[in-house]
């Protein structure tokens, strides 16, 4: 029995591995991947200074971001890093330079004192990539000019997923160490939440709320607002979904097809968040429909199987 579930174990962890993703898969990764990133970059950085500095902002005084002559040739070179990544010329410098110019927008955008989430994991993945590529050009004695092998590309792509995958478990682990199982039983306050970024919605645009349309989906946050208002204990299951999604978030990497399945099921949690509380998931989204789903892969598998299919009528 015990040898039946070492052997059982022992399979189990043969999944995470990195796939064999073929060259075409690989291009087109890169290439989704840069337009991702390339919308992600904040487009103003009007900031007269850093009064809670994070990031880069506490060794850099990043200010001169702020002028917009000077951020608008950073965006350009930050877009043709992008297009020189996506093609695969000198990633170890291309996606350094990206990587180093999105990390300090993002680190001047976050000293404001007000926290914003919705960018890291686009950090974070462009981070990888970036120590990767430079890792593996000094690990192979090769020069940064040289063009990498597909096997490089494919490695490269395996740890900016196991990125992605880190950011859920940290935000999954945080929850539970700040606050434990009370974060399950807290829960049922999710509604108050609702109410309270709906709100927060309306006197930002001095817009009527969600439910004030008469229409399906314009009513619809409002009424799941109503619902779980009345039975808190749905709040706790709802949330605790989410939980145990993000948790799990390593089944991502357990081989194409539980990345492709498992990927769809975050994305639609995030949908159904970004419908209830009016927030914004939109990179999380993209990248695992990028890094996971990978729907170049899907459609040339479903024109593949259509055409052996009709072959063999």
């Amino acid at each position: 029995m015990k040898h039946h579930l070492l052997e059982k174990l022992r399979g189990f962890c043969g999944r995470f591995v990195p796939v064999e993703y073929a060259a075409y898969e690989v291009l087109c990764m890169r290439i989704l991947f840069a337009i991702v990133v390339a919308t992600a970059l904040p487009g103003d950085l009007s900031y007269k200074g850093q009064p809670e500095p994070v990031g880069l902002a506490h060794f850099v005084n990043l200010t001169f971001l702020a002028d917009s002559g000077t951020y608008s040739v950073f965006k350009v070179i930050y877009w043709i890093a992008l297009v020189l990544f996506a093609i695969g010329i000198v990633p170890a410098i291309s996606a350094s330079v990206a990587a180093l110019i999105f990390i300090a927008a993002g680190s001047l955008a976050g000293s404001q004192g007000a926290d914003k989430h919705h960018l890291q994991i686009v950090g974070i993945v462009l981070f990888v990539f970036a120590v990767y590529y430079v890792y593996r050009a000094i690990k192979d004695r090769e020069s940064v000019w040289a063009r990498p092998r597909v096997e490089t590309h494919r490695l490269a792509i395996f740890h900016a997923q196991q990125g992605i995958v880190a950011a859920y478990l940290v935000t999954g682990i945080y929850k539970l160490a700040r606050s434990g199982l009370e974060w399950i039983a807290d829960a049922r306050y999710f509604p108050l939440q609702l109410a309270k970024t709906k709100w927060m919605d309306y006197y930002n645009r001095l817009e009527d709320p969600p439910g004030a349309g008469g229409e399906f989906w314009t009513d619809l946050p409002s009424a799941i607002e109503s619902f779980l208002y009345t039975h808190p204990v749905w709040s706790s299951i709802f949330l605790t979904i989410g939980l145990i999604l993000e948790l799990g978030a390593f089944m991502l990497m357990a081989g194409r097809r539980w990345g492709v399945a498992y990927g769809l099921v975050l994305i639609g949690f995030h949908l159904s968040i970004s419908r209830v509380m009016n927030l914004t998931f939109e990179y999380n989204m993209l990248l695992i429909a990028v890094m996971f789903v990978n729907l170049p892969w899907l459609v040339w598998n479903g024109v593949g199987r259509r055409g052996k299919s009709s072959a063999g009528h």
